[in-house]
């Protein structure tokens, strides 16, 4: 008799379940014992992956394959590795199972138990039976990229494990780590010797990689084993810092800025565009991560090469960008608001004008600057905001001697 939703058997139900009598007295009848379902699992797969050795003995004693593939090329040892069924496994293996089989995605079953984070799966495969360490899947990760508990690195680094062996992506275990939060297992790898700096195919280093991922945890775990928080992209040569800003990750910025790293983070520091944290972060509107930089000292009038404004401040990136929440905080802490674009030479008040913002105009020229300062064409403010702005209410206002704005 078959259930209606996946084809299964009886057999595959008892199996499933635990039901070692029932089994027993369907094999009597003569079910068939390698039977698949819908998915291509037979009921060994189906007792596998639940803890009762004694029905996988028996399944195995009449004959159940330990070779056949369900439709992820999973053998019943690959899914106890899974299931981290230590005793099914160890039935499995006194019937000869292979160590060496993979599924679909080329993992073994000494992938399947580290991924699973199960060290008793892992010491069995590993220390019980010879199982290959370095055995890549089709990505070319080891057992030990997915290692997720220290437990486990530790026995894996007991059979040599290679701690930079690199996949296609040329990403070493410890940039996997990063990406999947497994931090003390990642601290554990480092003791054991890996390269806290290591590179993959961008020349990014796991401690730019778990920034990149917002992982405050790992990102505290690599600067306290040395990883070098001013490490520079080649190209682009941006910092984690940089990167965090343009993440609006304050946890991160946090992280960085507290380390008690054996070098000294320079919260100005600039990538090859010139540019600052602080920078970054108001180009990409990540107001908090401004806040929290300006907060901690950042200086507020670094001029860059540019970009969109031609060279200039973050006070002029926020005001093109309309970014008034961000213009009054930089006002505030005491921006410079005649600073100029190098090329352009608009200020943040020709930025306010032309865009019709008199609440963030009559800020700035309470802060000194003037409406009649030209741009690189002769512009003043004010004449952007007679052309440009989409409505003339900042034009229908002029400076007088004490800089208040007055009607005409």
């Amino acid at each position: 008799m078959r259930a209606l939703d996946d084809h299964a058997t009886l057999l595959h139900a008892a199996a499933r379940l635990g039901y070692e009598r029932i089994v027993e007295l369907l094999l009597q009848r003569k079910a068939p014992v390698n039977i698949k379902d819908i998915h291509l699992r037979t009921p060994l797969c189906w007792a596998a992956s639940g803890n009762n050795a004694n029905l996988v003995r028996l399944l195995l004693a009449r004959g159940a394959s330990i070779t056949i593939k369900d439709e992820d090329g999973n053998t019943p040892l690959l899914i106890a590795a899974k299931s981290q069924q230590v005793e099914s496994a160890k039935a499995l293996l006194e019937h000869k199972a292979k160590l060496t089989v993979t599924d679909n995605e080329g993992m073994t079953p000494l992938h399947m138990a580290s991924v699973s984070g199960c060290a008793d799966l892992v010491k069995l495969f590993v220390q019980g039976h010879g199982a290959s360490v370095n055995v890549k899947d089709k990505v070319g990760n080891t057992a030990l990229h997915h290692a997720e508990t220290p437990e486990v690195v530790d026995i894996l680094m007991q059979g040599k494990a290679k701690t930079e062996v690199k996949n296609k992506f040329h990403q070493a275990p410890l940039h996997i780590m990063a990406m999947n939060d497994h931090a003390k297992a990642a601290e554990m790898l480092i003791r054991r010797g890996a390269a806290v700096d290591v590179w993959d195919h961008e020349k990014v280093t796991p401690l730019m990689r778990a920034v990149f991922d917002n992982k405050p945890n790992m990102v505290e775990v690599f600067l306290r084993c040395g990883a070098s928080a001013t490490y520079k992209i080649t190209k682009e040569k941006y910092t984690p810092l940089h990167l965090a800003a343009e993440q609006g990750a304050t946890a991160v910025i946090t992280k960085i800025l507290d380390s008690a790293s054996w070098e000294r983070v320079n919260i100005d520091i600039r990538d090859a565009q010139n540019e600052t944290p602080l920078y970054y972060a108001t180009k990409h509107k990540k107001n908090d991560a401004a806040r929290l930089l300006i907060d901690r000292g950042a200086w507020l009038d670094p001029t860059t090469k540019d970009v969109r404004n031609a060279g200039g401040t973050p006070l002029l990136v926020a005001a093109s960008d309309g970014n008034w929440e961000l213009v009054r905080l930089l006002c505030e802490k005491g921006a410079n608001v005649h600073a100029k674009a190098i090329k352009t030479g608009i200020t943040a008040l020709h930025c306010t004008a032309s865009q019709g913002n008199l609440e963030i105009t009559k800020l700035l020229i309470s802060k000194g600057t003037s409406v009649h300062h030209p741009d690189s064409d002769g512009f003043s403010a004010l004449i952007h905001a007679e052309i440009r702005a989409p409505t003339k209410e900042v034009a229908r206002y002029r400076t007088c001697k004490n800089s208040m704005l007055v009607p005409r």
